[in-house]
């Protein structure tokens, strides 16, 4: 609805007492309401009439008293003209539309105001006036004394004015002030907005201060205010949503154009009911509904006046959720956060970390406050919560309901660590004015101001309720004990991932984050889980690595090299785990669901398709995640049982994640490979030599003996070149090994050509001129990006990633096909054209810097991972309806009732006691994964005693997936309490279904019999029902 501020002064009408015959240097400005009961107005006016000081008129806006207050003021009117009266016959209800309505009404040089509940003493406009001559300012103001009830005042206005502290406590006494007028022109009026009714003098203040209003302080205590302990006051009879207006008030993006709609010439205009307004800091549709609830509606129902004005419509009331979607959509509502950051003061640390936020979320809405304000915000409106430098434990209750509601709570170290004390630094909490409103040790973050000890253990118990302690200063922090992970960042970089770490850590319930590899070896898959392993652990997860018991590979696994190459990282040792196994026996599942049980896992990570890990993730409480590779390396098969168990998968290549995406539904998210410690070494090659360099384990799909033939072409063309085969040469391979062995000596190429086995990636690059990938089965291979990172020029293959890394001829040199003419033409373009390597090289060293840096990539994994564990993780999981239309009622597919078997093959068997007398029909749920499901039906036949008694067939287009198929038959009679085998028997031309089970203990050993291919009765393990 729209109702300007003209609208409520039409009514108005002001007593002629001849007050336009005065010559005013003062104008004191005073709205009141009904106030007439409680004795305040009376007294009100006459401690103005009793001023020293007497050049002043008295503008008393009446917003329609009904108590009595009219005819009080009259009589004080008709006495002294130098009271103007100006009389509403309808109560607006907004004390900053009348104090405006006076100040605009104003003809003196200066600006008091007074309330209805203040007095004043009787040298207030005296004083003030003289400190106005001698100390020139906008704005001059002294000490109120103020009643909290009959027995305690304390007094406001004794802060020293700065803006740090402004920003979270208003420290100037309203009632107190006197004002230049040319200060209104300024800086504007009060906020007339209905939102604004209980902090539209602060915020005046607030906006004065920050576009530069100056201010002088009068030591001395020249009025009274008992309205606090008033029932009426504003304070206590206005309700007030503290999070959607202090937001509204502190957008310092907005001050200015805010200001320039409050100027008095302006003024008329401004929308005092204006919803746009607050909706950038709503940031959901409930949170909507709160503001109509808690602000416009009160307000509409007891002013029935404007409710019934043409002006007023119903956008705001009764509107139901489909009429609002294109609200919701054109205001972005549901897709914002909510940041707290706690801190006593706002300074330019703080106002560069809220930038900071902004930058990296730029949806969120982000307030501070300080401590004393933190119980103001409920837990459940806020979505981030940072204490910075805090050490309030008078907090400690309210920041632990924020830990129950698993909120992240991140604790920033500021200034509290700074090792020097400045002598002439001035402490907020030693002044005798703040411990008379607060009675507590408060820590101000100051420059040269450490936390004190009793303030450091202090801090030290509100780290221990946070998720994740940062140490922004270069100050060492190992004495500090706590609980809580810490991490040192610098000041311009802890925004770029620290709420999605936050969220992370909530998410998993601040528990350790595992990460399996294949194999003890440092090849592709185990480098990539290691990457993802250093970004969590910089980013503040607790990381650990495990590598199987056994051995699979021989004596090439080297538990002391992968050690030292993750220790490099700053990574923990790794450690053994029971996976990967050969010899089992009945009770390996549950050895390995033991196992991880055991180790306060929160989350697993699983770099590779790994079938024993596959199979716990389905039976933890635990979210996983894995990273997948090129697709031929699994079968269906097992990627629908991994669908079934993982809770998301990565890749490091849009063209896997993409193919994944296609042919399984999975929601797979490219996760770049990254390189650490980059050092780009342009190669300056000034020999004559080329020296290339090819990475990989030694096996078919790798390709090295096309690359040794490719070279062989390019000796017998005369091109002086070496080739370094460098990998591992493992003894179940030893057959292709010993081809390129006897490819290189039958064509006497051991001066050309050499196999060094694993090396180090300096050793290589240092070595070298070209990397070369001659693979045909490949996502994008580590040895490929790491050295083109260290300046080799690439030449490749265009196997499955690899094109979006190398472009031929600008970020290196790409081969038309997979043939060995191919590779050796590919790298005959690449010697002839030597003059051009320094422009490759600069090339694809800027696309890895550029998409995969540490920086960019952790934060694109700590999102995705957020948003992966962001639901709870359930034991087994349960299929919406793809083929059918209508979905199995809730009722029934219960998560912790029943769950989805792994896809069936070809049969099952089932046995169970019927409980019924006369069976006819027996309902089964099969479920599926993907919603084609081919053609083909399902037999199913009753056994009882090895007999078959009854077998019925339904076609698979018959079914309606995730719902209840029955199965009919000929009765059979006197069944109760007998014991029967079902046998279902599938042939589909696509085998994704499976049948919805009981969970029961045992369950474990139907996933390991059903891993194992062994199709055995499980006794009432079939979710079934029975008709008669």
């Amino acid at each position: 609805m729209i109702m300007k501020f003209q609208e409520f002064t039409k009514d108005q009408h002001i007593l002629d007492n001849g007050y336009e015959n005065n010559n005013p240097l003062v104008s004191i400005v005073m709205p009141t309401y009904s106030r007439m009961a409680e004795g305040f107005l009376k007294r009100c006016i006459e401690s103005v009439l009793s001023q020293t000081y007497k050049n002043f008129e008295f503008i008393i806006i009446d917003d329609g008293s009904s108590d009595g207050s009219q005819d009080l003021i009259t009589q004080f009117a008709s006495k002294d003209n130098r009271i103007v009266y100006i009389r509403h016959d309808i109560n607006c209800g907004l004390p900053a539309v009348r104090t405006n309505e006076g100040i605009l009404k104003a003809r003196g040089d200066y600006v008091a105001f007074i309330f209805d509940d203040n007095i004043w003493d009787p040298l207030f406009l005296e004083v003030l006036l003289d400190a106005m001559n001698s100390k020139p300012a906008d704005v001059q103001y002294s000490i109120t004394n103020m009643k909290v009830n009959d027995e305690q005042y304390f007094l406001l206005g004794e802060w020293p004015l700065t803006f740090e502290i402004l920003y979270h406590l208003n420290t100037i006494p309203n009632g107190s002030v006197l004002c230049k007028r040319s200060f209104f022109e300024k800086y504007g009026l009060y906020d007339s907005h209905i939102g604004m009714r209980r902090l539209c003098d602060w915020d005046l203040w607030f906006r004065a201060k920050s576009l530069g209003a100056s201010f002088n302080f009068v030591n001395k205590i020249l009025s009274t205010e008992l309205g606090p302990s008033s029932p009426v006051s504003l304070g206590l009879s206005v309700k007030m949503d503290y999070k959607l207006t202090y937001a509204y008030m502190t957008d310092e993006k907005l001050i200015s154009a805010r200001t320039k709609k409050l100027l008095p010439d302006t003024i008329d205009q401004f929308d005092v009911f204006d919803f746009n307004a607050l909706l950038p800091y709503l940031k959901n549709y409930d949170e909507y509904l709160n503001v109509e609830n808690i602000v416009y509606k009160p307000f509409f129902e007891g002013h029935t006046y404007y409710k019934n004005e043409n002006s007023f419509n119903n956008r705001l009331f009764g509107i139901n959720n489909n009429q609002l979607s294109p609200f919701k959509s054109e205001f972005n509502l549901n897709r914002k956060i909510r940041i707290l950051l706690v801190c006593n003061v706002y300074n330019d640390k703080i106002s560069k970390y809220k930038e900071l936020l902004h930058q990296q979320h730029a949806d969120s809405i982000i307030i501070t406050c300080g401590e004393w304000q933190l119980s103001s915000f409920s837990p459940s409106d806020i979505d981030f919560l940072f204490l910075v430098d805090c050490t309030g434990l008078f907090i400690t209750d309210f920041v632990s309901q924020y830990k129950e509601l698993n909120i992240p709570i991140i604790f920033l170290i500021s200034y509290g660590l700074q090792s020097n004390r400045f002598p002439d630094v001035l402490d907020y909490n030693q002044l005798e004015c703040v411990q008379n409103v607060f009675k507590m040790d408060l820590y101000f973050p100051k420059n040269g101001l450490p936390w004190n000890d009793e303030q450091l253990q202090a801090a030290i118990q509100l780290m221990d309720l946070s998720s994740l302690v940062i140490n922004l200063t270069n100050n060492d922090d190992s004495f500090i004990r706590t609980s809580t992970r810490k991490i040192p960042l610098e000041e311009d970089e802890f925004s770029n991932y620290i709420i999605y770490t936050a969220q992370l850590l909530a998410n998993i319930n601040h528990n350790k984050c595992f990460i399996f590899l294949n194999s003890s070896m440092i090849s592709g898959s185990e480098i990539y889980g290691v990457q993802i392993g250093k970004m969590l652990h910089s980013a503040g997860i607790d990381v650990q690595i495990c590598v199987p018991d056994e051995k699979n590979y021989g004596d090439d696994e080297n538990v002391e090299n992968i050690n030292e190459y993750i220790q490099d990282l700053g990574l923990k040792p790794i450690i053994n785990a029971p996976y990967n196994i050969r010899n089992r026996d009945d009770n390996y599942i549950e050895s390995l669901l033991n196992w991880i049980s055991n180790q306060d896992i929160g989350l697993i990570i699983c770099s590779s398709y790994i079938q024993d890990i596959v199979s716990a993730a389905s039976m933890v409480d635990v979210h996983s995640v894995f990273a997948l590779f090129q697709p031929t390396g699994y079968s269906d098969e097992r990627m629908l049982e991994l669908k079934a168990a993982a809770s998301g998968t990565i890749s490091d290549s849009d063209w896997a994640a993409k193919l994944y995406n296609q042919a399984f539904d999975l929601t797979t998210v490219k996760i770049p490979s990254i390189v650490f410690n980059h050092k780009f070494n342009e190669k300056n090659n000034e020999g004559q030599k080329i020296s290339i360099a090819i990475g990989g384990t030694l096996q078919k799909r790798k390709r090295q003996l096309e690359a040794v033939e490719a070279c062989h072409l390019l000796i017998q063309h005369g091109h002086n070149i070496e080739l370094n085969i460098y990998g591992y040469k493992l003894q179940m391979l030893s057959s292709y090994v010993e081809e390129i062995q006897s490819y290189i000596e039958k064509n006497e190429l051991k001066d050309n050509i050499r196999l060094h086995g694993l090396a180090p990636m300096e050793e290589i690059i240092s070595n070298n001129d070209i990397i070369l990938s001659t693979s045909v089965d490949e996502s994008i291979p580590q040895t490929l990006l790491i050295c083109a990172a260290g300046g080799l020029i690439p030449v490749a293959c265009p196997c499955g990633g690899i094109p979006e890394l190398i472009v031929d001829e600008l970020t290196g040199y790409l081969s038309k096909d997979f043939t060995t003419i191919s590779i050796f033409q590919t790298l005959e373009k690449a010697i002839k054209n030597k003059g051009k390597w320094k422009g490759i090289s600069n090339n694809i060293n800027d696309l890895i810097n550029n998409e995969y840096s540490l920086e960019l990539v952790r934060s694109k994994l700590l999102e995705h991972l957020m948003l992966k564990t962001s639901a709870q993780k359930l034991k087994n999981h349960t299929f919406s309806t793809s083929h059918g239309l209508n979905p199995i009622a809730t009722k029934v597919i219960d998560a912790d009732s029943i769950s989805f078997s792994r896809p069936i093959s070809t049969s099952k068997k089932y046995k169970f006691i019927c409980t019924i007398d006369k069976l006819s029909e027996i309902g089964i749920i099969f479920g599926t994964l993907n919603g084609e499901v081919g053609t083909g039906t399902i037999h199913m036949a009753l056994f009882s005693n090895g007999r078959k008694l009854r077998d019925s067939i339904i076609e698979i287009s018959n079914i309606s997936f995730n719902d209840w198929t029955y199965f009919k038959f000929e009765p059979l009679l006197n069944c109760s309490e007998k014991h029967f085998t079902i046998q279902l028997s599938f042939q589909s031309t696509f085998k994704v279904i499976g049948t919805f089970e009981n969970k029961n203990r045992r369950g474990y050993l139907y996933k390991l019999l059903n891993r194992l291919s062994i199709y055995l009765p499980i006794v009432d393990l079939l979710h079934i029902d029975l008709k008669e």
